[in-house]
């Protein structure tokens, strides 16, 4: 299910599809990932989607609107919303923080 999520996640995916990646139901699909990962495969996602946002903010000069299609964020505004959640800084805050380190 990993490797599917790590392929697949610039498009929108569903549960189902998650699940018959691994030849298994939904239920469990989700009771798989809650005991090994501790989380849904929606977090994992949403999770995985973030830090490969980070890694285009970081090294290459998209517009956050691009990193935000290319990383399957349905808006540039949820985008933001997501990013501010969990990384306490705005996508454009955490370009200009991670360039300055370098």
């Amino acid at each position: 299910m990993l490797a599917f999520i790590h392929h697949h996640y610039p498009k929108k995916l569903s549960l189902d599809e998650i699940a018959g990646a691994a030849s298994v139901g939904k239920r469990e699909a989700l009771r798989c990932f809650q005991a090994c990962m501790q989380k849904t495969p929606f977090e994992y996602l949403m999770e995985y989607r973030i830090e490969m946002s980070k890694k285009l903010l970081k090294d290459s000069d998209e517009t956050v609107m691009e990193i935000a299609m290319a990383t399957g964020f349905s808006s540039a505004a949820y985008y933001g919303k997501v990013f501010r959640e969990a990384c306490k800084m705005t996508p454009g805050a955490y370009r200009k923080e991670s360039r300055r380190e370098r």
